[in-house]
C-alpha cells in the first residue's frame, strides 16, 4: 500500500484564548481522559505523591467517566497515600466544565500505555499549557517534542517530569511557546486544506 495512504490527523479548533490567560494563576496537574488501566491513571497518583512538595501544592484532577472497579483502586490509592485533600476525581463531565479544568492546569499530563492519538496533548498544546506524556509513537508524533516523554509505567520518571513542567519557568515558557507553533499545524483549517487536497489528487486536478 505504499504510495496509496494518505493520513489526515486529528485536529482542534482549541486556541490559546481558550486556555489560562497569561499571567493567570493556575492551581492543578490535570488528566483528561477515561480513567483505566490503558491510561496509567494509578501511575499518576503514585507519580504525584512522589513528587516534590512544590508540585503538590497543585491539586491533581482527574477528569472524566471511568470503569468503575479501577475506579475504586484509584480511589483506595488517593487514599493509601494520604493524598484525599490533594486529588479530585470528577467523574463525566460536560465540555465547559471540562474547559474550566483546562484553563486552571499547571500541567496537562496522559500517562498511557497505549494511544491511538492523544488528543489532550494536541489540546494543552493549541491552548497554551505544557504536557507530560508517556512515551509513545502517536503522542511523540503529535507534540514533536513539544511536550515531555517518559517511559509507560516510569512513575519516578514521570514524577521527576511532573515537577520539572511545574516548576521550572524556563522549561515552562519554551514548552509553551513550541506548543503553540506545533498546534497551528493541526487547526480545523488545516485538516480542512490536506482533505481537499486529497479528493483533487484523487479527481486529477
Amino acid at each position: 500500500a505504499r504510495g496509496k495512504v494518505r493520513v489526515l490527523p486529528n485536529a482542534t479548533d482549541l486556541a490559546r484564548g481558550d486556555g489560562p490567560p497569561n499571567g493567570a494563576t493556575t492551581d492543578a496537574i490535570v488528566f483528561v481522559g477515561m480513567v483505566s488501566a490503558r491510561k496509567g491513571v494509578l501511575d499518576l497518583v503514585r507519580a504525584y505523591a512522589a513528587a516534590s512538595g512544590a508540585t503538590r501544592r497543585y491539586r491533581l484532577v482527574i477528569a472524566g467517566p471511568g470503569h468503575d472497579d479501577y475506579v475504586q483502586q484509584v480511589r483506595a490509592e488517593v487514599q493509601a497515600l494520604g493524598l484525599t485533600d490533594h486529588v479530585t476525581l470528577t467523574g463525566r463531565l460536560t465540555d465547559e466544565a471540562l474547559r474550566g479544568w483546562f484553563r486552571r492546569a499547571r500541567v496537562i499530563t496522559l500517562p498511557s500505555y497505549l494511544e491511538g492519538f492523544g488528543l489532550p496533548v494536541l489540546e494543552a498544546m493549541a491552548m497554551g499549557i505544557p504536557c507530560v506524556a508517556t512515551d509513545l509513537a502517536p503522542m511523540r508524533e503529535v507534540s514533536g517534542g513539544a511536550a515531555l516523554h517518559v517511559r509507560p509505567g516510569d512513575v519516578a520518571a514521570l514524577g521527576g517530569a511532573l515537577d520539572q513542567a511545574c516548576n521550572d519557568d524556563t522549561l515552562r515558557a519554551a514548552m509553551i511557546g513550541e506548543g503553540l507553533a506545533r498546534a497551528r499545524l493541526f487547526t480545523v483549517e488545516k485538516l480542512g486544506e490536506r482533505a481537499l487536497a486529497i479528493y483533487r489528487d484523487t479527481l486529477g486536478r
